[in-house]
Parts: structure tokens; sequence; C-alpha cells
């Protein structure tokens, strides 16, 4: 269940969309031209005795909405302790663009995800997914612990990020349905990074007391909650997503960074009842981040949604 949740919160943000180890120069300037960020894919899937090739060769400048992403996940250590957060996962992802049986053109994703700093084992979570319908994705996929991700190799660059998967008769698995389908994964995808991913170093969870507090307008309230991030993901050299308290009333806040300015917070609460309330676009300029000390701090950040006549104020970080 860890791993299949884990997983959806990796496909929910792609759906949607240097004190703490951060090399700061890793970060472009907005004038820095770099090369493209480039997915390339000869994989050949089998579904009942068919065999769809998905041949492609794509590249993108945008490095906001990368087609190739390195992925590295740390947590923290319990809650009350000081310590260094931990490797939890590498992830690879690599999305295309190809046409199918019927020569329509489909995106695709394909996502590797190894625990920890072990590439060499057989990885914990392999899967293809058909999001040419965002509100209706189809994906076929794999667990380690379960059926097993079989008869693939990745190579990977330490240094610049690129890698490539080639896969030998990999069986993935759709359980979405009544009936469990199978389907076979031969081929090669590779990805190329635009620059070296960020470099992480030791990320030190402090003993500083950070706290934020949600301010309500109409009745004149307010609620302190703790400010500590507990998860930390790196993607590619410029785009850092926090994951920050986890005591009532909310799950967890979340907070995305690229270029080390905050393009989208929101609360995460897992409950179908209300929607997740987020910050509004105008009110992301009241986020001011520190990418040395990884801190964030508040001011009079307004929400949306069943919270739209609250604020936040405070500061969250290590």
């Amino acid at each position: 269940m860890i791993k299949k949740m884990l997983i959806l919160s990796i496909t929910s943000l792609y759906l949607t969309g240097c004190g703490g180890g951060n090399d700061s120069n890793n970060n472009n300037s907005p004038s820095e031209q770099l090369p493209p960020n480039k997915v390339e894919s000869q994989l050949l899937i089998t579904k009942d005795n068919q065999i769809t090739s998905l041949q492609a060769n794509v590249e993108t400048q945008d490095q906001t909405k990368p087609l190739y992403r390195v992925m590295q996940s740390f947590e923290a250590p319990n809650l009350n302790e000081v310590g260094t957060y931990e490797l939890s996962y590498n992830y690879y992802e690599f999305q295309f663009n190809a046409k199918n049986q019927l020569n329509e053109n489909h995106s695709y994703i394909v996502g590797v995800l190894f625990d920890k700093q072990d590439l060499t084992k057989e990885p914990e979570i392999t899967r293809l997914m058909d999001v040419t319908s965002i509100t209706n994705p189809i994906e076929y996929i794999c667990y380690s612990y379960r059926t097993g991700c079989k008869n693939i190799t990745m190579s990977i660059d330490p240094n610049s990020g690129s890698s490539y998967a080639t896969f030998n008769n990999t069986l993935l698995y759709n359980e979405d349905t009544s009936e469990k389908i199978e389907i076979k994964l031969n081929g090669k995808i590779s990805g190329t990074l635009s620059k070296p991913p960020i470099k992480i170093q030791n990320i030190e969870k402090t003993d500083i007391k950070n706290n934020i507090v949600l301010y309500n307008t109409l009745n004149n309230s307010s609620t302190n909650f703790n400010g500590k991030h507990f998860k930390i993901s790196f993607t590619n050299h410029n785009i850092i997503e926090f994951w920050s308290s986890s005591l009532s009333p909310f799950d967890n806040l979340y907070i995305k960074t690229i270029d080390n300015q905050a393009t989208e917070s929101h609360f995460n609460i897992y409950s179908n009842i209300v929607p997740s309330p987020k910050v509004k676009a105008d009110s992301l300029k009241n986020i001011q981040f520190n990418p040395k000390t990884f801190t964030f701090n508040f001011s009079k950040v307004k929400l949306d949604g069943v919270l739209k006549d609250d604020y936040l104020d405070g500061q969250v970080g290590l």
C-alpha cells in the first residue's frame, strides 16, 4: 500500500504537473541558454498478441516542464529528533508522444523507481502510463514486492544524469479493471538532461522551532502548526518540492519551487469531502524562499477554496 501511494503521489504531481546541500550554482539564470531536455523511445508493447511500436524522439527547452525527470527524494528523521534526512528513493521519468495502432497520437509516461541508493537491484516500481486523457489515465505497473519488476536494465551517468532503460519481456499489469490486464514491454528508452541534476550533500534537520499560523479573518481566530519539512524532493537542476507539517488540522503543506521561486503551494487534505485549499496565484510572491537553508517565510499568504477567508504567516524549514 505504501509503494502504491508513493507512485500515485508522483503521478498526481505530473498531472496537476547550500546549508541544506543544494548547490545553487545548478540553477540556471533566466538568460542562460541550455541544451534541450530530451527523450528517445524505441519501445514495443505486446498486448493480446498485438505489438504496438512507441517510437519517439522529442525535446523541449522549457526547463519548468521537462520531458525527462531525475528525482531524488529525502525524508526527515523522527518528528522530534535532530538528524540527517535520508534518501528514500530515486525516480526516473520519461514523457513522450507516439502514435498507437490506429495512427492516433497518444501521450505516454514511463517511470522507474529505485529504493534508496542501490540502482543495481531490481526496481521497486516500474510503470507505463497512457496520459492522453488527464481525467482517465491508463496505467500498467509492476511492484518488486508483489509480482516483481523483472528483466529491466538501467544505465545511469552519475555526472550528467542521463540514463537509459532496457526492457526484455517485462511484465506490467493494469489492475484498475475487473480483470487483470497484462502487457509485455520490450525495447529501450533514454533521457538527456539540459544540465546535471542538483548535487545533494547532507541535509540536516535542525532544532529551530519553525512555526506557521493560519489566521481566519472572519472570526479573528488562529491555528498554529509545526513548520518542519518531513520530505524534500529534488528534480533535475532547478525544481524542489517540500512537504511540511503533519499535524492537525491539515495533513501537510506542499510547496514547489522552480529556480528558487515558489510556483505552487497547497494543503494536502486526504479527504474527498473538500478540495485541498491552494495558495492564490497572486499571493505566491509573498512566499520567500532561502535556498541555502531551505526556509520559507510566509507573509499574509492568501488561500482559496474553503479557506478563502484565511491567510498564512510564519516560517517553515528544516
